[in-house]
């Protein structure tokens, strides 16, 4: 089995969904909920648009990181997996 991160990420994130943990972010944003979760992930998205327009890079990767993390508590928060959007993806390279 191939190592995979964003999936590794996504499993703490639906842990901590069930299981929540004192001092977790993760569990801060899900028990905030949904005005919470979408401004951070438009904040996010915003920062990465700004660091490419900065063509930075570092921070377009380091940005990058925050939009796909904000992006998982998205969609854990909304009941999506993400083996359903890597069906997409590949439905998508055909």
């Amino acid at each position: 089995m191939s190592h995979d991160p964003l999936q590794e990420l996504f499993l703490t994130i639906k842990e901590r969904q069930t299981n929540p943990q004192e001092g977790s972010y993760t569990c801060k944003l899900l028990q905030k909920g949904e005005n919470t979760i979408l401004k951070k992930l438009g904040e996010e998205i915003v920062e990465l648009v700004m660091a490419c327009k900065d063509r930075n890079s570092a921070e377009i990767a380091a940005e990058t990181v925050d939009v796909l993390y904000h992006l998982l508590v998205a969609l854990a928060f909304y009941g999506v997996d993400l083996s359903d959007v890597y069906q997409v993806l590949e439905s998508r390279r055909r």
